[in-house]
This record gives structure tokens, C-alpha cells and sequence, in this order.
């Protein structure tokens, strides 16, 4: 039985709990993997709609020169009749986190620099040389020519623990960061 001051972790969906299922974390939320399946079934099954990617904030969904006009019309249609049928309170929902990024230099002078590799949680303060994405969606948490913050070691470390597929840096475990010298 849990003691009354741990907190037991379940998806904020359907309520499986940590054992039952992979659940994604997001600041004071967790989705499982059986949601993000159903989400991603829902659009295909009821919509006709393929989604390449999907995570607790994000789709990804492909669309190129050959679709028209109404098949982003019934992207925009399905995307917006889910949201009537399925929303809920968002009370405890997550938000978008954004850092903003301090830029101190060209992205292409940071990575073409001199280099030195650090333990990550000692580069606060350095500048990156480097990207580091979590994927999907991709968009960089860190770009070359950004100063590292404790915002955005504290966000790549939460990332890591809750078991995000983190991408470009060097370092695939993502323990050091190359730095400029």
C-alpha cells in the first residue's frame, strides 16, 4: 500500500498506473502509450488520417505537393471535431514549455569552433557547440551558439529521466556536451 505522501503515478487519461504501462511525462501530467496508440487509431480508423509521429504535445502528420486542398481541410475538420467530442478540463493539463534561447553566437561559429567536451551538469554558463533535440518532435532544446542555462540543464535532465529519445549531441547518453573552448 502507498504511504499517503507518495504520490502515485498514473496516466491522466485512463488511469493506468506506472506498472500497468510506458507512460510519458509532462510537468504534473503522464499519458501511457495505449492513449497515444488510441489517439493516433482514432484518426486513423474513424478519419482516414495516417499520423507519422505523435507525443503528449505534438503530431506529426506528413503532408506534401501531391494532397489538395481538402485533404488539410479534413486534417483541420478531424483535428477540431476530436477536440469537441474528447476535451477535457485542463486543469493539471500540460503546457508548452518554451526556454528562450540565449544566443551568444553564430550557430555556424559555435560548431565549427574549438571544442571541448564537459560532464553536462558542469556546462552551465558555457556556450553549445552542438544540438540536443528530443524526438520526436525535434526542435532543439539546445542549438550551437546558445549559452546553457540551468533551465535547460534542468529540462534535458527531466527529459532523460522520464525516458525521452534525446538526439544530437556527440555523446548518444547524453552525460557530456561539447562546449566552445
Amino acid at each position: 500500500m502507498a504511504n499517503k505522501d507518495e504520490q502515485i503515478i498514473c496516466c491522466s487519461f485512463c488511469g493506468k498506473r506506472e506498472n500497468q504501462a510506458k507512460l510519458i511525462a509532462g510537468p504534473g501530467v503522464y499519458i501511457c502509450s495505449d492513449c497515444v496508440q488510441a489517439c493516433n487509431d482514432l484518426l486513423r480508423d474513424d478519419y482516414d488520417i495516417q499520423i507519422e509521429f505523435g507525443d503528449i504535445g505534438n503530431i506529426l502528420a506528413y503532408l506534401s505537393i501531391g494532397d489538395r486542398i481538402q485533404e488539410v481541410e479534413r486534417l483541420v475538420s478531424a483535428l477540431a471535431e476530436i477536440r469537441r467530442l474528447h476535451q477535457r478540463d485542463k486543469t493539471g493539463m500540460l503546457t508548452q514549455e518554451y526556454i528562450p534561447p540565449q544566443v551568444v553566437a553564430s550557430p555556424q561559429e559555435s560548431f565549427y569552433a574549438e571544442k571541448v567536451s564537459m560532464p553536462i551538469m558542469k556546462t552551465e554558463g558555457r556556450v553549445c557547440s552542438e544540438f540536443v533535440m528530443c524526438y520526436p518532435p525535434g526542435i532543439p532544446i539546445l542549438a550551437p551558439g546558445e549559452r546553457i542555462t540551468k533551465d535547460i540543464l534542468d529540462y534535458i535532465a527531466y527529459a532523460k529521466e522520464k525516458g525521452c529519445s534525446m538526439t544530437g549531441p556527440e555523446d548518444p547518453e547524453i552525460e557530456y556536451l561539447n562546449v566552445l573552448k
